[in-house]
């Protein structure tokens, strides 16, 4: 009944404030158990219950970090991420929208700049790495495609691709009487090349170009004279029912799927010898190829048209047996691809989000605040990309057994034998809506010239391989590649390189914002006045004299400098005099810091808000934590509170910039006043000043 009548107060109070940490849930003592209902809210095909043989093997080889180890820069927006692994190297590539591709070589641990190349004028619509790993390509609005050598990250060709219609050829394939007239713009690019098969046309370095007018153009990349590379014309795959948006190849089964912008789904083949048909065509040269279907009403190929959607991504697992389709209607489907029948649907639209924050799964479960700006940041994705190569992609592991892809509560991997969340990457990132996924999984490749010497990292101490699972991802609008691997970001030590140290690498320029928040303050200057933080020393140590006693507070100004400063300018000008406790939840917290006395108002001392300071090693893990109260990301003002218990649903949310180091015997004597319905206290306690010191 207790627990009852304070949640009732919880809710009458979230209609008059704004600001402050987020009640504990009930259940939060098990917050740390599996729970047998944690299928992604998601699942429309309901499965038997099942269980993955060696599941923990699997998931050994997958990044588990709940936050980003690294990110680095590009120039502009991130619109492509790729991992390209060969036979002797292992490489990320990412693309940005101002044309630009970079190379990062994979080490024993982390990734390592390689080469930077200005490749396209303006945007990059398609990005794919040969099967093989030794191939990249790219293809830009400009009406162009670069190749590059992936073990030498050098680029190797150029083809200035045919974009007008009246350039037909004659091809018999063009016998469906469309005009000839206007241009058509390329949209989607995909290899159908892999070196390490040993075919009729293993010679041949093909590769696929979809247009705006639904028609396919097969390229040879290993044509001498770049200007005749054009092999064949498609246009009967997608006829006229609109552009082709996005195309896999399928090694194993050596075929394409290519998907077009009126939800059509078409799988031909990508053998010269047949004449790129569409599947199926019978008796195939290859038997091991041959399909499970006759015919394509046989199949859910058509799932896509009866929702009125189109896709956005495809992909294959490796042994080419299982398909995933993301779709504009933000639903993940997977198909069992010999037969081309749907295994599952994962629904990632809002409607199934809003379900998931009602659910009281605290896997999925966010302060409500940061759902609800979540949300409306997700209502808008339509606007902030700019087309269907820059939405969410989803990429199966080295095994087929799991799929991991991005929400708006971060990035999901999913075991789809028992369609269950195995992890939930990046959920505290709050700031960052992750989108384009590049897998990398195992050990990488030993660099000969390191052998033997202080830097091989390659071996562990049993002389076994160090695996070193590493996703990168772009996040939308943002100009950075994010790693997530099997650790967690390491803590600024003071030392090295300054664009270098944190997690958040400077190797570009950066903009004015990333500039304001790397130093803590408006363009550049962090003080209250504008003055360069550097130029003085931060308080660590603060005193709140209140009407019943002192709290002192140890606090943390290398960690948080800005959340510390904010607070000791405030202590120092008399802003807090005369403050009362205006919120107290017995066996939780206590809040002040509003002049206003009803936890709506309070500013900072640079007359706005400011950005959080997480730190991974700050944690409210106890009573007497001091942390800045907030409305949701980015949100701090003047407010903070005091914890009287662990509050760990609270980590990766607010700031923790201190601790009380004397005077604990007062926080618990606020605590156990008598309140109000909406918590607050029947007598007031005010601080009547605070002071600062120094170490």
């Amino acid at each position: 009944k207790k627990r009852g009548d304070r949640r009732e107060r919880e809710r009458e109070r979230d209609e008059n404030m704004d600001f402050g940490p987020v009640a504990p849930p009930e259940d939060h003592h098990h917050r740390d158990g599996d729970d047998d209902d944690d299928a992604p809210s998601l699942v429309q095909r309901k499965k038997k219950k099942a269980k993955l043989i060696h599941e923990k093997a699997y998931l050994d080889r997958l990044p588990s970090g709940r936050m980003y180890e690294k990110s680095y820069m590009h120039r502009d927006a991130v619109s492509h991420a790729i991992s390209c692994a060969s036979a002797t190297s292992d490489f990320f590539v990412s693309g940005s929208r101002d044309g630009h591709v970079k190379f990062w070589k994979k080490r024993a641990r982390g990734i390592e700049f390689a080469k930077h190349f200005r490749a396209h004028v303006g945007v990059i619509v398609g990005m794919d790495c040969s099967e093989c790993g030794t191939r990249l390509i790219t293809l830009g609005e400009d009406g162009s495609a670069k190749i590059f050598d992936v073990n030498s990250f050098d680029m190797i060709g150029m083809i200035t691709l045919h974009t007008s219609k009246d350039d037909d050829d004659g091809d018999d394939d063009d016998r469906d009487g469309k005009s000839a007239a206007g241009t058509s713009e390329p949209t989607c690019i995909a290899w159908l090349y892999d070196s390490r098969k040993k075919g009729h046309h293993a010679s041949k370095q093909l590769f696929a170009v979809g247009d705006s007018t639904g028609r396919i153009t097969i390229y040879d990349a290993n044509i001498n004279d770049l200007n005749q590379t054009k092999v064949k014309k498609l246009t009967n795959v997608h006829g006229s029912s609109g552009g082709v948006v996005c195309m896999a190849y399928n090694s194993e089964y050596e075929c394409v799927v290519s998907c077009d912008q009126t939800g059509g789904v078409e799988a031909w083949s990508a053998d010269p010898e047949e004449e790129f048909q569409r599947l199926p065509i019978g008796v195939r040269n290859n038997s091991n190829r041959e399909l499970k279907f006759t015919a394509k009403f046989e199949t859910d190929l058509y799932a896509l048209e009866k929702a009125k959607t189109s896709a956005t991504h495809v992909a294959f697992s490796k042994d080419g047996k299982r398909m995933v389709i993301c779709a504009r209607d933000m639903k993940i489907r997977v198909f069992n691809f010999t037969t081309c029948k749907l295994k599952a649907v994962f629904n990632e639209d809002l409607s199934a989000a809003e379900d998931a924050q009602r659910s009281g799964n605290d896997k999925y479960v966010l302060e409500d605040i940061d759902f609800g700006r979540r949300f409306a940041s997700e209502k808008s994705l339509d606007e902030k990309l700019l087309g269907a190569f820059e939405y969410p992609n989803a990429v199966f592991d080295e095994s087929g057994n799991f799929l991991m892809y991005g929400t708006l509560i971060g990035i999901k991997v999913v075991n789809l034998k028992t369609l269950v969340v195995s992890r939930l990457l990046g959920k505290v990132e709050n700031g960052e809506r992750f989108t384009k996924l590049a897998l990398f999984q195992g050990a990488a490749k030993r660099d000969a010239s390191l052998k033997g010497s202080g830097k091989d990292y390659s071996v562990q101490s049993d002389g076994t391989p160090m695996n070193d699972p590493t996703i990168m991802c772009a996040a939308v609008g943002s100009q950075r590649v994010y790693l997530f691997s099997t650790r967690e970001p390491e803590e600024e030590n003071g030392e090295g390189d300054g664009n270098e140290k944190g997690r958040d690498v400077f190797n570009e320029k950066p903009s004015l914002e990333d500039a304001r928040n790397a130093t803590g303050g408006k363009n550049g200057l962090d003080g209250a006045n504008g003055s360069a933080r550097g130029s003085h020393r931060l308080p660590s140590f603060a005193t709140l004299h209140t009407n019943i006693g002192d709290i002192s507070f140890k606090l943390f100004p290398k960690e948080c400098p800005k959340t510390v400063e904010n607070f000791t300018t405030h202590c120092r000008n008399g802003y807090y005099d005369d403050v009362i406790f205006h919120r107290i939840i017995k066996g939780f917290m206590i809040q002040t810091g509003d002049p206003l006395g009803d936890g709506t108002g309070g500013t900072s001392i640079w007359g706005s808000e400011f950005e959080d300071e997480i730190n991974r090693d700050l944690r409210h893990d106890r009573a007497g934590v001091l942390s800045s109260a907030n409305a949701g990301p980015n949100t701090n003002g003047s407010q903070f509170f005091i914890t009287t218990v662990p509050t760990p649903w609270l980590d990766g949310k607010h700031s923790v910039f201190g601790r009380v180091s004397k005077g604990m015997d007062i926080v618990n004597k606020i605590e156990n006043l008598k309140v109000d319905k909406a918590d607050r206290p029947l007598e007031d306690v005010k601080i009547v000043s605070a002071s600062v010191s120094f170490d």
